[in-house]
């Protein structure tokens, strides 16, 4: 996809967005890790189904 951006403007989108999808994963999973450890906390009693 050409957006007409600066090549490495361009380059930068693109390392940014995959970091990004690279690291939701992981930080959910240590929430979840996180929420198992302590169940007092309060967000963990919110029910997201």
């Amino acid at each position: 996809i050409k957006l007409g951006a600066d090549p490495e403007l361009e380059k930068a989108m693109r390392f940014l967005l995959y970091s990004l999808l690279w690291t939701l994963p992981i930080i959910n999973y240590l929430w979840g890790v996180i929420l198992d450890m302590t169940p007092d906390f309060p967000i963990g009693k919110i029910d997201i189904g």
